[in-house]
């Protein structure tokens, strides 16, 4: 044994092969079945590493069981491409990019902690005047109260359709300002090359909570076509923002309890640059939130377990990671909101004045 040093998941203990023995080969011969019975944890044994030495990883501690709720916003360094959602089975810290994104698809059972888990994911947003909020809450209810005072847009009602397309396609018309005006603004249209983000041009970040609401055609009482009317249109400008919106700093970020191709139209879902899944229980859940089944070794967000926050995430190059969210207490955020609500410019939500 050359060294023994702690880690997130226990320890790992650094081991040198006997003399005229390769690391592949002690490595077999070091099962890792006969180590874990000795020490009586889990071991894993990695032959070749650089230093010629096998690496043997005991695990004791599971970061994601183990995760404590936060006392205060995930630490971020204000990296647009690495906003902080968790952490993963080796403890490290997962993030999602905000840069050059448009759009974020986020499904599973109720229960699952989906909006705890966003809420807190947003939390280092909250004091950034680089951001303003446009929330939906497709519940109805008072899931994202706490959001209200810092919201730009803010609407909980899930009955008046045509209210909710109204604001939509105000932001569309924002969205067509800034693709028409980067240029002149910026000397090149996209905002992520040209100086990134400004108080004055922020990103918007548009949280469509419970979607199906919005865009479930099963949710609409037969031939009642104004109500169809305002779906179309709600679907329409939620797939043109995520379509068009990732050069000039448009995010939307849409979750639903009811991963169907109903509830996630193929017009919005195939363009959203990530995709995560909290539990669910069939594979068509599953490919409805990423847009394809699960390849053998992959992690399934069918196999995670019945716990708050556990969830796997899907991005642009096919890879996929199971992590489980942190979460912040609803009072916390709550504060977080209120602090910042002077951020809040709900003018920015229109296009300016010809």
């Amino acid at each position: 044994v050359v060294t023994v040093q702690p880690s997130s998941v226990g320890a790992v203990i650094k081991v040198r092969p006997l003399a005229g023995q390769g690391p592949a080969d002690f490595a077999t011969a070091m099962r890792a079945d006969r180590v874990a019975a000795h020490l009586r944890v889990p071991v894993e044994v990695q032959p070749g590493s650089p230093d010629g030495l096998v690496t043997l990883t005991a695990r004791w501690r599971d970061p994601m069981r183990d995760l404590a709720p936060l006392t205060d916003v995930p630490a971020w360094s204000g990296d647009w491409a690495a906003l902080p959602l968790g952490t993963d089975e080796s403890g490290a810290t997962v993030t999602m990019p905000l840069a050059n994104v448009s759009g974020t698809v986020v499904g599973g059972l109720p229960g699952g902690g989906k909006s705890a888990s966003i809420a807190t994911a947003l939390a280092p947003l909250l004091a950034d005047d680089r951001v303003q909020f446009c929330v939906f809450d497709g519940k109805g209810g008072s899931d994202w109260a706490w959001m209200q005072d810092r919201a730009a847009l803010f609407n909980n009602d899930d009955e008046d359709l045509a209210a909710v397309a109204d604001q939509l396609e105000s932001l569309v018309a924002v969205m067509r300002w800034r693709l028409q005006n980067m240029r002149r603004l910026r000397g090149g249209s996209s905002i992520w090359n040209t100086g990134g983000l400004t108080a004055d041009l922020p990103l918007m970040c548009v949280l469509v909570d419970e979607c199906q609401t919005y865009l479930d055609k099963g949710n609409i009482p037969r031939g009642d076509k104004d109500r169809e009317a305002a779906r179309q249109r709600c679907e329409a400008a939620l797939a043109t923002l995520v379509r068009k919106g990732r050069s000039v700093g448009v995010w939307v970020v849409l979750t639903t309890q009811k991963p169907t191709s109903d509830s996630l139209p193929s017009t919005i879902g195939a363009n959203a640059s990530t995709a995560i899944a909290l539990r669910v229980k069939t594979a068509a859940a599953e490919v409805a939130i990423f847009g394809e089944g699960v390849e053998e070794g992959e992690a399934s967000a069918r196999d995670l377990p019945a716990v708050p926050g556990y969830a796997v995430m899907g991005t642009e190059d096919g890879a996929r990671r199971r992590f489980r969210f942190g979460y912040l207490p609803e009072d916390r955020l709550e504060s977080l909101a209120q602090d910042s609500a002077g951020l809040a410019r709900p003018h920015l939500l229109a296009p300016p004045a010809t």
